[in-house]
């Protein structure tokens, strides 16, 4: 199993149960069997709660995710183990959801994780076209259009002034809100 990335680590005792509040609020928890220098697995925590889970096959070599991860490490966790917390900002959690969203067994979960714009850089130029028309056929929409770091991307509609200088004029605004 990897090691996740490094934090503080969380010193005390770590009990875990079902609706048990975890005392650090975002972060990830380390299941060990007995002297074994790297992990088992692995619980992600979000808001004081365990959301996703990570663990090693019994045999194999596909890593287990969500909800069978999780009942893999309840049959490792039922012999000799220890286990070892550290603590993430939110934003090192959503780093690791980004590499890892199998992790997590409730999209629910993940929301909100990732700033919107990193959300968007995954969208695919197929879909921003589709996204654009949908908005370019509802009677309320004058006209829509797509900016990457001030870049026209694609428009479609009647906008109020030239595609490129408003472009240049949103990447802009956004550049100065950071």
């Amino acid at each position: 199993m990897f090691s996740l990335p490094f934090g503080p680590a969380y010193d005390k005792e770590i009990v875990l149960s079902d609706n048990k509040i975890i005392p650090f609020d975002h972060g990830a928890i380390s299941t060990y069997i007995g002297r074994r220098k790297t992990p088992a697995g692995h619980r992600l925590v979000r808001g004081g709660r365990v959301v996703a889970w990570l663990a090693e096959p019994e045999d194999g070599e596909i890593l287990l995710c969500g909800l069978e991860a999780k009942e893999r490490l309840q049959r490792i966790e039922a012999e000799n183990h220890r286990l070892k917390g550290i603590v993430w900002s939110i934003h090192a959690l959503g780093k690791v959801a980004q590499v890892l969203p199998e992790a997590f067994a409730f999209p629910a979960d993940k929301q909100g994780l990732l700033p919107a714009e990193d959300i968007f850089h995954q969208l695919m130029a197929r879909d921003v076209i589709s996204i654009l028309d949908a908005l370019d056929e509802r009677l309320e929409v004058r006209g829509a259009m797509a900016v990457d770091q001030g870049i026209l991307v694609e428009y479609r509609g009647d906008l109020p002034g030239i595609e490129e200088d408003l472009a240049v004029q949103i990447g802009e605004t956004l550049t100065s809100r950071k």
